[in-house]
């Protein structure tokens, strides 16, 4: 196999696209006999080459059922690239799902029928014969996964758009979210995935379309927790700001680690009774704070990935009489923090004292394993920001936050 497709040793998609080649295989090889299916058989395994080791390489193989050998697969295989054609004939020739008996079921294989889909197989037979360099869901498979996951979005009370390519969760900072063809699972699967992703700016990880086939609830945590590409320096901002030379600065985590002073930009935004200088923005990046909502025009909103949070700009030592249970943006002079993997993370700090040891606790409100309490030593950190308000669409909002 070639580029980046990798079909990893016990993966359940190796194990669902070699059945099914194999299932195809024996199938083509019979029928070219006309003998009874069940007098040739299919198997699989990794190769045993380093390449194999690592999903590059696989063995399919035949055999006859027959004890002692009949010659039928012998005789079948004077041609294997015309068998392996006839399998892609054969399993892109049902308007099935995923198999059914008129294509590749059988009593036969009954065992097995949770493990044959024949897209899977049809896309890896044609990467591998050179016909299809790099697998991609056709639209309609697209449009009706990206449905799937927008009925489950909505049932829980999100917002979602579904355009061409993509799905965005406006009611988190227009999210957005785009499939991947599961043999390439970090490349979007359709072109108007990929204008869509590398246009975005708040964009998930792309999900496979097996996840979403077989695993829907880890595809709907992923909509809601991973983090895709960044944006590029001329994305558009957030929904609803424009860039202004005298706007306020909006950062990332990134920048406000390196002390970037530009930040990404500067948007065009007023914030009753602040000057531009004493207040910025933050865009949040992954998951730390999905779980902690606040009220705007009435509605819970979540601090997931995308929000934009505006701060009260502030230069203070760690204190526990100042900022103990409080929300706030810290800086470390010493490590990165595992939730952003940066010097600067925003959390809620709360001191403790064990053994004599003065120590911050900064927590999260997040279902992800990144976001796990961490403790630090409080003289390594300095509170740069106070929460005041979220912009939601180009409009400020006060929120009162710990």
């Amino acid at each position: 196999m070639g580029g980046d497709v990798l079909l990893p040793p016990g993966s359940t998609l190796a194990k669902i696209c070699l059945t099914t080649v194999a299932q195809a295989l024996a199938i083509c090889a019979s029928d070219k006999l006309e003998i009874d299916r069940s007098n040739i058989g299919a198997e699989y395994r990794a190769a045993q080459t380093d390449k194999g080791r690592s999903g590059a390489e696989v063995d399919v193989y035949l055999y006859d059922t027959t004890p002692g050998g009949a010659g039928f697969v012998k005789a079948a295989v004077t041609d294997p690239e015309a068998i392996l054609r006839q399998a892609i004939d054969l399993l892109e020739g049902c308007d099935c799902e995923s198999s059914c008996y008129k294509c590749l079921r059988s009593y036969g294989n009954r065992f097995l029928h949770q493990d044959l889909d024949r897209e899977l197989g049809a896309a890896l037979l044609k990467h591998v014969l050179g016909e299809q360099e790099r697998p991609r869901l056709d639209k309609k498979t697209e449009a009706q996964l990206l449905k799937t996951i927008a009925v489950d979005l909505r049932d829980m009370d999100h917002e979602v758009v579904q355009n061409d390519g993509c799905l965005i969760i406006t009611s988190m900072g227009d999210r957005q979210i785009v499939l991947s063809h599961s043999l390439m699972p970090r490349l979007p699967s359709t072109p108007e995935a990929e204008a869509a992703y590398s246009a975005g700016r708040n964009n998930a990880a792309p999900i496979d379309h097996l996840r979403v086939k077989r695993a829907l609830p880890s595809a709907i945590d992923m909509c809601v927790t991973t983090v895709g590409s960044r944006p590029s320096a001329d994305a558009p901002l957030p929904a609803g700001l424009g860039r202004s030379d005298t706007g306020i600065k909006m950062h990332s985590f990134d920048t406000l680690s390196e002390g970037c002073g530009k930040g990404i930009a500067s948007a065009g935004i007023t914030i009753p009774d602040h000057q531009p200088s004493s207040i910025f923005l933050l865009e949040i990046e992954g998951p730390q704070l999905e779980k902690a909502k606040f009220k705007v025009d009435g509605k819970d909103v979540p601090l997931a990935s995308g929000a934009v949070i505006v701060f009260e700009r502030l230069n203070e030592a760690a204190s526990q009489g100042l900022h103990d249970g409080r929300l706030r943006l810290v800086h470390s002079s010493e490590n990165a923090f595992k939730a952003t993997k940066t010097r600067v993370t925003l959390a809620m700090c709360k001191w403790a004292e064990f053994d004599g040891r003065i120590s911050v606790r900064l927590q999260y409100q997040s279902t992800s394993s990144k976001a796990t309490p961490q403790k630090v030593a409080p003289e390594s950190l300095t509170i740069i920001g106070r929460p005041i308000g979220v912009v939601r669409r180009g409009v400020f909002h006060p929120v009162k936050l710990p």
